[in-house]
């Protein structure tokens, strides 16, 4: 791991949420671009914002470990959408702190592919494709997660309710491990109690990433606030439920959504953002 004064860190992570929230489009804007986070639940929605658009998400992450000290973490996921049904992601945990100790997590970039929106019947639909690789090459301490993930998203509006079903498929290693050929998948719900608060709920399981992982999985829980149809906060915890490797993890952040950078404004959708969107 690389050494940083926890004090410089601390502050770092603190900022990033405000950073992204400055970038907000003003309410005042005609039409604005509404937020469809993937944060802070491991399920993504299958829809993506309008093409031309952009959308940034960040926060906080607290890690209680056994045995450890606490770990504190800045998560970020960049997402542009090139056109209505394609969209380019970069991301990463961020920097991590633990004790006297920072690192910086591997990263990911991927391309997800919206096949189509949710109809009457029908949720709406899409595929990533994309890999990890490690962003602190030449340390002794660091050792990078990298090698492939895919995921297949679907997504449903059920009155105020939202669901969210993934399922993924990995093949990552640890440095210069074998390449583990792992699963997971995770379910979300949420319901919009106004148009302005939500709650979601989520369960989710990942077989062992990497050899010699531990199976996880866990119950994750919160509330949002959405002020503007282009920003969304949340807060919440993630109870685990196989504490090989933690006990509990509380999390807080915000999406923002820019308005579209081309293309002309798209026609109405049935589609509501994730969370809340669907209330009075």
């Amino acid at each position: 791991m690389r050494h940083m004064h926890p004090g410089i860190a601390a502050r770092w992570i603190a900022a990033v949420p405000l950073l992204f929230a400055a970038l907000a489009p003003s309410r005042a804007a005609a039409d604005p671009v509404q937020t469809l986070p993937c944060r802070p639940t491991i399920a993504c929605t299958a829809d993506i914002v309008p093409g031309g658009a952009f959308e940034l998400e960040a926060g906080g992450f607290a890690r209680v470990v056994p045995g450890a000290p606490t770990a504190f973490s800045a998560p970020f996921l960049a997402k542009l959408s090139l056109t209505d049904w394609l969209q380019v992601q970069f991301g990463s945990a961020g920097p991590t702190l633990s004790g006297d100790l920072m690192v910086m997590d591997v990263a990911v970039a991927l391309a997800k592919v919206r096949f189509f929106p949710q109809g009457t019947w029908a949720p709406s639909l899409s595929l990533s494709v994309g890999g990890s690789f490690g962003v602190m090459p030449g340390s002794n301490d660091y050792v990078p997660v990298e090698g492939l993930q895919t995921a297949l998203y679907a997504s449903r509006d059920l009155g105020r309710f939202h669901v969210d079903l993934n399922v993924g498929y990995n093949a990552l290693r640890a440095g210069a491990g074998t390449f583990t050929h792992s699963a997971w998948g995770a379910v979300s719900t949420s319901y919009a109690w106004s148009s302005t608060f939500g709650s979601f709920h989520e369960l989710y399981y990942f077989t062992p990433q990497v050899e010699g992982a531990p199976r996880d999985g866990g119950f994750l829980f919160g509330i949002t606030l959405s002020p503007s149809p282009s920003v969304m906060f949340d807060i919440g915890g993630d109870v685990a439920l196989i504490q090989s490797s933690r006990t509990f993890n509380a999390f807080v952040g915000v999406t923002v959504a820019t308005e579209r950078l081309w293309g002309a404004a798209p026609a109405p959708s049935m589609a509501r953002a994730r969370h809340v969107r669907g209330g009075v």
